[in-house]
């Protein structure tokens, strides 16, 4: 009987160590890092596409001051050209004619006087002849800077370095003063033009 109750209680015990050892707390785990961003609220983007026309901010329509007939159109579509080269040349033979008849007419208002000037102040002149021939030397540089001005008027040049973008006339054509002939395009920045609806304008940046 003594031995029946010692195994009982070595039973007991054993079971006491179990229950305590399957009861004891875990050890705290490692902190773990964690990612961390905020949410923004979607936002919603319309598209819309507009069509526009691009071309040089120093584009230009050049044209004669002067109407006449072009005997000379060395420019070319696409071909790029120094400034002052010649594009286009009129028919200036007669307008060439006035500009030598002015220069003779100065020439000789101008020997004329120098002739008065010189009789007047030998006092074989007098005051109103001197004036008379001032006034007249005057107009006659007047008409001369004239004359060149229609001839210089009768050629196109390069107004900067750029490109030739069309050409609207032909050899032979006669053009009248103010219509364009060619138009010719800087190399520097572009500009670009775009036609937008009322509805979208304010929202354009």
């Amino acid at each position: 009987m003594q031995r029946y109750t010692t195994i009982i209680t070595l039973a007991a015990v054993t079971g006491f160590f179990t229950s305590c050892s399957e009861k004891s707390p875990p050890a705290d785990p490692e902190p773990r890092a964690a990612i961390v961003f905020v949410v923004e609220e979607p936002r919603l983007e319309l598209t819309r596409k507009f069509t526009g026309v691009s071309q040089a901010s120093d584009s230009a329509e050049l044209g004669f001051e002067i109407t006449g007939r072009i005997i000379e159109l060395p420019a070319v579509s696409g071909k790029r050209y120094a400034k002052g080269a010649i594009l286009a040349k009129l028919d200036t033979a007669s307008l060439e004619a006035q500009l030598r008849q002015a220069q003779a007419e100065a020439t000789r208002s101008k020997e004329e006087l120098k002739r008065v000037q010189q009789l007047f102040e030998s006092d074989t002149s007098s005051k109103a002849n001197l004036d008379q021939a001032i006034a007249a030397h005057k107009s006659a540089a007047a008409a001369l800077e004239s004359a060149q001005k229609s001839v210089n008027n009768g050629v196109l040049r390069m107004p900067y370095d750029g490109v030739i973008g069309d050409v609207l006339k032909e050899k032979q054509e006669v053009v009248s003063a103010g219509t364009p002939v060619i138009l010719v395009q800087g190399e520097g920045a572009m500009e670009i033009q775009i036609g937008v609806t009322a509805e979208y304008i304010n929202a354009v940046k």
